[in-house]
């Protein structure tokens, strides 16, 4: 499985966006496998070369890059595509794939968000503000295959000045059903900025399923399109009193016409120690009806979103409308307090094919705060819980999306990726208002502006240049920034 941000994701599903990639391939939503991103740029490239694409260069680039990086894999993929001899073994079988990062970050006016003292919200702690940082970075990441069904990867190194495993998993595949164990951080949501459920940021420990291909139901439930499904379950540390809480993930996606995609996602953080146990009882109901009715207290939160993406059929000029809609622990809060990331892209600027432009906004609803009934101030706020009250976070990390659960923003962002050039270049500019109920007040209310900024170079084919920086600066004179420059090397 790659993670959300390798280089390779960003590629393929560019060519989903502007209809080169095959149909087989929907949109290449949630979590992807070397093998599907290898699969859907290879055949990318053939459709690109045949409709003599403004991309085909970039895109072939991209291939000989992913074939490079991936020998083993893209040796088997043209083989599998009965490719002829030649083509196929020019890719060796290397039996490892290697990737090295090493550089320099730092970090300044990082914060931790609040958090409860003792299961209520009047005893809380304000946000912790965390040390500045400036050091040396060093990640190795490999991976294999197992055979013909089954493959693994361990990324590992210095990370925030200790030696550390970062992310690893092994996975095994029966058909296009695959099992998983490790350690991973899921992607879901169409936002650039972040999703409202996950974001990629948090890595969970734990194990899944997934379908490592989109599949196509019998009968005429065809009629539903390519469709594409995964889940994890994950134990972890705590959230505030509640030690080792459980948490369950899921997405399902359908995509009944190339030009249209529909998703939804879910997810609970359960049970814990002091809670009703983790149960098939328990589990289920959270699910089918309000946990509280089987148990009799409070042990879960879920959180749900639904998503529409759709490339309307626009002469010249591929564009990409999306939505997510989601909801944080009660059903009335899809309508009275609802979050919504809602943006339009444009995947390949006519003229300029490598430059990519988009616009999204995000706005999360105000907790009820003065009605008859409500349980509580802090009633309908997103990321918090009566239960759970670290909030919806990961060792003190947000799960979600950067606003903390109360705000808005706007955020206008581009990308011009020139594989054939070797270079590619991020920027994003935004301006936020978070309110007073986001999970670092009061620390950081009211408005702020900020951008970020990444470039690469691939000097040779082997060596690749990086670097980034972030900036927020908020209206109480705070400010949080970040910045990073490194060499990866594929050996």
């Amino acid at each position: 499985m790659l993670p959300g941000g390798h280089w390779a994701v960003d590629a393929v599903r560019r060519t989903a966006l502007v209809g080169l990639a095959p149909a087989e391939f929907a949109w290449g939503d949630g979590t992807l496998t070397q093998a599907a991103v290898g699969w859907a740029l290879l055949r990318a490239n053939a459709r690109a070369r045949d409709a003599a694409s403004p991309l085909r260069a970039a895109i072939d680039a991209e291939w000989r890059r992913f074939a490079r990086e991936f020998p083993s894999v893209a040796e088997r993929l043209t083989r599998d595509a009965e490719e002829d001899e030649k083509e196929s073994s020019r890719y060796g079988s290397v039996p490892a794939a290697v990737a090295i990062t090493a550089g320099y970050a730092t970090a300044e006016g990082r914060l931790l968000p609040v958090r409860s003292l003792d299961r209520t919200r009047e005893n809380v702690s304000s946000p912790e503000q965390l040390d500045d940082v400036g050091q040396a970075q060093l990640e190795a990441r490999v991976s294999t295959l197992l055979g013909r069904y089954a493959a693994a990867e361990l990324a590992g190194g210095r990370i925030e000045a200790d030696w550390q495993i970062a992310d690893w998993h092994a996975l095994g595949t029966v058909g296009p059903v695959g099992g998983w164990v490790g350690k991973v951080a899921p992607d879901f949501g169409p936002g650039t900025g972040g999703g409202l459920i996950l974001d990629g940021r948090a890595s969970f420990a734990g194990g899944g399923l997934m379908l490592v291909r989109p599949v196509r139901a019998p009968w005429i439930f065809r009629y539903l399109g390519f469709i594409r499904a995964e889940a994890l379950l994950s134990r972890i540390d705590s959230s505030a009193a509640t030690e080792h809480p459980w948490v369950f993930a899921s997405r399902l996606s359908l995509s009944p016409h190339p030009r249209l995609l529909v998703g939804a996602t879910q997810a609970f953080m359960f049970s814990g120690e002091g809670l009703p146990p983790f149960t098939w009882r328990n589990f289920k109901e959270m699910f089918l009806t309000h946990g509280i009715k089987v148990t009799g207290e409070e042990y879960e939160n879920g959180l749900a979103s639904i998503e529409a993406r759709w490339r309307p059929p626009i002469p010249h000029v591929p564009t990409v409308l999306y939505v997510e809609w989601g909801a944080d622990d009660n059903h009335s809060a899809w309508f009275k307090f609802p979050a919504l990331v809602a943006g339009i892209a444009v995947p390949s600027v006519p003229g300029i094919p490598a430059l990519s432009v988009g616009l999204e906004r995000t706005s999360f609803s105000r907790p009820c705060t003065g009605c008859d009934g409500c349980a509580c101030e802090y009633y309908a706020t997103w990321y918090r819980h009566y239960v759970f009250m670290d909030g919806w976070t990961l060792d003190r990390r947000l799960i979600g999306h950067p606003l903390g659960g109360d705000g808005s923003e706007w955020l206008l962002h581009g990308r011009f990726d020139d594989a054939a050039r070797r270079f590619r270049f991020d920027g994003r500019t935004f301006t936020r208002r978070r309110g007073r109920y986001n999970l670092f007040a009061p620390d950081r209310e009211g408005r702020s502006v900020g951008g970020h900024i990444a470039a690469s170079y691939r000097v040779t084919s082997a060596f690749e240049l990086r670097a980034s920086g972030e900036l927020e600066r908020g209206a109480g004179d705070w400010t949080a920034s970040s910045a990073n420059v490194g060499l990866r090397w594929v050996p």
